[in-house]
């Protein structure tokens, strides 16, 4: 959870700036595609909103894998803490904006669920309509593709006609409604709504909530959400002049729902909304320029820019910085040769091979090695024998551990290792052949001694089942 709420708040944050991206290319586009059809900007708005959804997910979810590296100086500074009242009081900021957030969705999630609660309640006091009502959505419904059942209710309190519901669709509408239009124009009125339950504006109206709940802090969400709002009406107009053929007498049926409006409920949607002098006008097929504001996009267009321009200077202050060069040591001053060491000169190099760097390079002459004191089989023998225990027990270590047993063997090969090398400096230091056959003759036995205990653990490792040896040494 620690690892995630940095990136959460991060992603927040980057919003703002992708936000107003995505609102500018979608101010841009509804400008060119000013004269298409309805249904292609609804689909575009739609496809904006969208990507305003998955943009924080995305971001937070790159941001939590990938965390942007921190540098010796960007690490005392995160989270950044603002001094208020005293240098010993700081808050964190990144986490209190985190809270704020939450807050937020909580206090929309309230009015959201307010909402629901009131059309939940217009649901239950709603009135079945008369038979001759319910007959004309049903031929309606029919005729438009629409093959689940659709009920319809009478209400008092909406404005106007009213779509609740996605999987049980139910049509709300006043008497005042049913009172106030002719049958010609209470069928266009229906044949609205029964469009938006052919295209499921009810489901995607529940999206946009969603998405307005969680993002509500961002200007851009709530005016792509307003757009796509605006293109659903005009799309379910298209689609009731093309069922019923009058756009005039849809056009009036409009101006007598305006008058009856009263107030809007928040998650029902319904032919009574939306502005509604460019909807009549567009019905009569009055010439209207229905583009965004044109300050709107330049505005969002400029702060888009201008969180861009600031995200990248951010971007390049978290970048790592290289390490100050500190001054190079000075070379060591090299000791004094050993006595054994002799320094001479390389030989000068003929009149044609003359080479300026010669002077700089010192041979020192190689010192001679040292004289074994045994003699060749013993040198040998002893050489095999140290092998061999080294091998046997570093696989008993290896497999085993320090166990008892472990720990007596080694200690034994210890004592006969420091014997060992005693015996060969006695050895070279030895004035008389007789003294140095002594020595040799206790050096032969502990390297028997040695191969014993050798054997012994290789045929422990061989009861195990381990039955590769070392390949022999070579001297």
């Amino acid at each position: 959870m620690n690892s995630i709420a940095p990136a959460l708040t991060s992603a927040l944050l980057d919003f703002v700036w992708q936000g107003l991206a995505v609102a500018s290319l979608l101010w841009i586009a509804l400008g060119l595609m000013r004269r298409c059809s309805a249904d292609a900007r609804y689909l575009v708005s739609c496809a904006a909103l969208a990507v305003l959804a998955l943009l924080p997910v995305l971001t937070m979810v790159l941001l939590h894998f990938n965390p942007p590296l921190r540098t010796a100086s960007s690490a005392a500074q995160v989270p950044i803490r603002i001094a208020l009242i005293s240098p010993n009081t700081s808050i964190d900021w990144q986490s209190w904006m985190l809270l704020l957030w939450l807050a937020g969705v909580l206090m929309f999630s309230m009015r959201l669920g307010w909402g629901y609660l009131q059309v939940a309640a217009l649901r239950r006091r709603g009135i079945a309509a008369d038979t001759a009502l319910r007959a004309t959505v049903s031929g309606l419904a029919r005729r438009m593709g629409i093959s689940h059942s659709v009920q319809i209710l009478t209400a008092s309190l909406p404005d106007g006609p009213s779509v609740i519901g996605w999987i049980r669709p139910v049509i709300l509408i006043p008497a005042a409604t049913i009172a106030g239009l002719t049958p010609e124009q209470l069928e266009m009125v229906l044949a609205h709504e029964l469009a938006h339950i052919r295209r499921f504006d009810y489901l995607v109206n529940l999206g946009q909530m969603l998405v307005e709940t969680l993002l509500f802090y961002h200007p851009a969400v709530w005016w792509v959400s307003g757009r796509i709002r605006h293109e659903r009406e005009l799309c379910c107009d298209d689609m009731a002049v093309r069922e019923c053929g009058n756009p005039i007498s849809y056009a009036r049926a409009l101006t007598a729902l305006e008058k009856l409006r009263t107030e809007t409920s928040l998650v029902s949607i319904g032919a009574a909304s939306q502005p509604l002098l460019y909807r009549i006008q567009r019905l009569m097929g009055v010439r209207t320029q229905d583009t965004p504001s044109r300050w709107t996009g330049i505005l969002a267009i400029c702060a888009t820019l201008a969180c861009f321009a600031w995200n990248v200077n951010w971007a390049r202050g978290q970048a790592p910085v290289p390490p100050p060069q500190l001054p190079a040591p000075a070379a060591p001053v090299a000791d004094k040769a050993p006595a054994s060491k002799k320094k001479i000169q390389a030989p000068a190099p003929k009149p044609h091979e003359e080479n300026p760097w010669i002077s700089q390079i010192i041979v020192y002459k190689p010192e001679p090695p040292k004289a074994d004191p045994l003699p060749p089989e013993l040198s040998n023998a002893l050489k095999a024998a140290e092998y061999a225990a080294g091998w046997e027990f570093g696989y008993r270590f290896n497999t085993h551990g320090e166990t008892g047993t472990y720990n007596a063997d080694l200690a034994h090969s210890i004592d006969i290792d420091k014997d060992l090398k005693w015996l060969q400096q006695e050895a070279a230091s030895a004035s008389s052949a007789d003294a140095r056959d002594k020595i040799f003759a206790k050096l032969r036995t502990l390297v028997d001694e040695l191969n014993k205990m050798s054997e012994r653990l290789r045929t422990a490792r061989h009861e195990e089942g381990e039955t590769r040896d070392p390949s022999p040494r070579v001297n």
